[in-house]
């Protein structure tokens, strides 16, 4: 499960960030109705549990849906913590990629660069 929630929270991530996707005002990238629509369609699509946080400036929305534990029938809060496990790699790319259209790191640069 640990996997779903995660994979679901890179997901928003993405749908949120997408021109349009988000967004009921012209430049209001936190459409508050809409990222929690997201999150819903996630956990309906068949993941049991997500989770996520968007980040835009010093505004922050964070939501769930779904349930978190299938055996207490616990829901999914905003507020959980997960171990991110085996898909760390697909974190530290996005991490990366954000980097990069951020300018502060090149795709080409060799790793000597940054580390030592």
């Amino acid at each position: 499960m640990v996997r779903a929630v995660a994979a679901a929270a890179v997901l928003l991530v993405a749908v949120a960030g997408l021109p349009g996707a988000a967004s009921s005002a012209p430049g209001d990238p936190l459409d508050r109705k809409a990222l929690g629509r997201a999150l819903a369609a996630i956990n309906a699509a068949g993941v049991p549990a997500a989770f996520a946080e968007v980040r835009d400036g010093d505004r922050t929305w964070s939501g769930a849906a779904g349930i978190a534990d299938l055996t207490t029938a616990r829901p999914a809060k905003p507020n959980m913590r997960h171990r991110v496990g085996s898909i760390t790699k697909s974190f530290v790319a996005t991490a990366v990629l954000q980097l990069v259209a951020e300018g502060k790191v090149g795709l080409d640069d060799p790793i000597g660069r940054w580390l030592p």
